[in-house]
This record gives structure tokens, C-alpha cells and sequence, in this order.
């Protein structure tokens, strides 16, 4: 059986800029490459501040990269129309640490909400 990749990234790179005067470079996310295969449950790990939380936001198109690619579906995410792109986070779900679930509803209620719509400006 094969199975297919759904995400691809190839040399995904972000940095961010700190400091007014003196330009310091936090590089959260250096040449990382990844898959993630249809039908099959995918984790990150990593320690606090190595880049997860940035990366998994770069995939769901909350962020964009500096540098690289990431492909969903085979179809390169810098070209998907908004759309498209409200299409594509049916399947990347993005549940933000710093928002609490809601605890009259399940856990997979709770990440079924689209956050993704109250974090991207419009």
C-alpha cells in the first residue's frame, strides 16, 4: 500500500528580528525538512524553543517562511489562494497553547474549532 505525503516542507528557514538598535537574529526554524503521510497521526517534539510552535504555524499558513517550500497536496502553499488556504486547514489543525479549551465541549470538539480564522487578520 502506498501512502501518499499530504505536507511536504523542504528547507523551511524563519527568523525574527529582536531588538531595535542592535538587530539580533532569533532563528526559530533552520532548513527543516519534513513529510506528513495521508491518513496517519503525525507529533512534533522538541524542546521549549525549538522552533515547534513557529513551524506548525508556518503550515497552516499563520506565518509565512522566510525560506523554503511547504507543499500540501503537492501544490506549493505560496501559490494557494485564500480559498484554498481556508480549504487546506480542514486538514491542518492548530490548537494555540495560550487559549483555553472549552470545557462544555469534548477534545476533539475543541480542536475542531477553527482558530485559525480568529488568529489570520483578514
Amino acid at each position: 500500500m502506498i501512502t501518499s505525503r499530504v505536507v511536504e516542507t523542504t528547507g523551511i528557514v524563519k527568523i525574527f528580528n529582536r531588538g531595535r538598535e542592535e538587530k539580533e537574529e532569533i532563528v526559530a526554524n533552520q532548513d527543516v525538512n519534513c513529510f506528513f503521510l495521508k491518513g496517519k497521526m503525525n507529533m512534533l517534539m522538541g524542546e521549549n524553543g525549538s522552533g515547534k510552535s513557529t513551524f506548525v504555524s508556518i503550515l497552516s499558513g499563520i506565518t509565512n517562511q522566510d525560506s523554503g517550500s511547504v507543499a500540501i497536496f503537492s501544490q506549493n502553499s505560496g501559490l494557494i489562494k485564500n480559498a484554498t488556504l481556508k480549504e487546506r486547514r480542514k486538514f491542518i489543525k492548530l490548537v494555540p497553547q495560550n487559549i483555553p479549551f472549552v470545557s462544555s465541549i469534548s477534545a476533539l470538539e475543541n480542536i475542531m474549532v477553527d482558530y485559525h480564522s480568529a488568529l489570520t487578520p483578514n
